[in-house]
């Protein structure tokens, strides 16, 4: 049956964007967050939202209308609040929007836990990562009811002092790379800046990995695990939540066609024909039993920033990698997944040319004696589009051209 079925009609999240704002702060514990924040910093008092003499609730409505104007919605899936020590230092509370199509709680409790062992895995090998603390006191089996338990999906991070690079803004598809390219020596060199500490991040995490496919989570015996793969595409409401681990690429893509399938035997997840989209789905778990790359047996695996669209990356104003945040939807995979070309370097479109940052790319990891990296990123389309072809997430099954580029791999 379908993963995410919405909640009832009297759900507290079924409101416009500016009253689930309000609603949302309402069953905040401010008193309580500022207690657990100090626990972490002992001897140090905080003050949640401050900003001058404007109380929570005034900011907050003022945060909302600057959004709401911005983008005509609340965007994105995480409300961010400051949080201020007495000694200047300053973190973000980091809290899960409530939206109707969201998730069951344990769902998302599963999520962001698995987010900041993730951050801590990826800051300790040296990545530009924010630390992360988790709020002491939260635990999905002690929480009190469920209308209580769905104001504590949050937890702490340090807070970036630095500007988000535009790249969202700045996609291949529109061209303006060449433009940015050719208009000056000060911009090409921030461009080339950036890629370059893209890759060099990229490098810092391929030094770390793990045994299976699938998401970080913690173990009390075991500390640092590869537990069910976090996915968009696949899961349910009841534990474990989620599909994995896996051992191989194959496992993993045939188990979330599957998944597809057995969605449209039962009429969710895609519009249109069923049996147009069962039939597609055939096909392309037959391209995927044929794909003997996805067959082969690996030892490591790789954490991969699933919703990589670059514009999670906090630059110098020279274009130096500062930190990069937002691994709300990370997961472990293959060597050739997890450094395929990102989202943001391949545009919204996917072309068999390379674009010209992931040409800037290969060419940096080539130049930082990576040629491996290199190698993913010039090989990533067949990926790009299997993963195209396998999520659901528009409601449409690909058109028939989508398949047949696919199969030309």
């Amino acid at each position: 049956m379908g993963a995410w079925p919405l909640p009832r009609a009297e759900s507290p999240t079924d409101t416009p964007a500016s009253d689930q704002w309000t609603k949302f702060h309402q069953h905040l514990d401010k008193a309580l967050i500022e207690a657990q924040a100090t626990s972490l910093r002992p001897g140090h008092a905080c003050v949640l939202n401050a900003s001058g003499h404007e109380d929570l609730d005034k900011l907050s409505l003022e945060q909302t209308r600057a959004l709401m104007e911005e983008s005509g919605d609340m965007r994105f899936y995480n409300h961010h609040f400051p949080l201020i020590f007495d000694d200047g230092v300053k973190w973000i509370v980091r809290c899960r929007r409530l939206r109707r199509d969201r998730p069951s709680y344990g769902v998302m409790r599963y999520v962001l836990d698995s987010e900041i062992i993730t951050m801590e895995e990826l800051r300790n090998a040296g990545v530009c990562v924010p630390r992360a603390y988790r709020a002491l006191g939260q635990d999905e089996d002690t929480a009190q009811g469920p209308n209580k338990r769905r104001f504590d999906l949050y937890f702490f991070v340090e807070y970036v002092d630095a500007m988000e690079f535009p790249l969202a803004f700045l996609g291949p598809q529109k061209n303006i790379l060449n433009q940015m390219l050719n208009s000056g020596r000060l911009t090409c060199l921030i461009i080339r800046t950036f890629v370059s500490s893209y890759a060099e991040q990229m490098i810092k995490l391929s030094r770390i990995h793990f045994d299976a496919i699938g998401s970080l989570h913690h173990c009390p015996n075991r500390g640092t695990i590869v537990g069910p793969m976090i996915d968009k595409m696949v899961g349910s409401h009841s534990k474990p939540y989620f599909h994995g681990p896996f051992r191989t690429a194959y496992e993993r893509w045939t188990n979330t066609i599957d998944y597809q399938l057995d969605l449209v035997l039962h009429h969710e997840g895609y519009d249109g024909d069923p049996i147009t989209c069962y039939l597609s789905l055939l096909d392309l778990r037959d391209l995927v039993e044929g794909w003997q790359e996805l067959k082969n047996p690996e030892e490591e695996f790789y954490i991969r920033h699933c919703d990589s669209k670059a514009d999670q990356c906090f630059t110098d104003p020279a274009g130096n990698i500062i930190a990069w945040i937002d691994w709300e939807w990370a997961a472990v995979t293959t060597k050739a997944e997890a450094f395929a070309s990102p989202l943001a370097f391949r545009g919204e479109g996917i072309s068999d040319k390379m674009t010209e940052w992931e040409t800037l790319l290969a060419e940096a990891y080539v130049a930082l004696g990576r040629k491996d990296l290199a190698e993913c990123v010039r090989n990533a389309r067949r990926y790009h589009w299997l993963e195209k072809l396998a999520d659901p997430a528009s409601g449409q099954i690909c058109p028939p051209q989508d398949f047949h580029a696919f199969r030309m791999y």
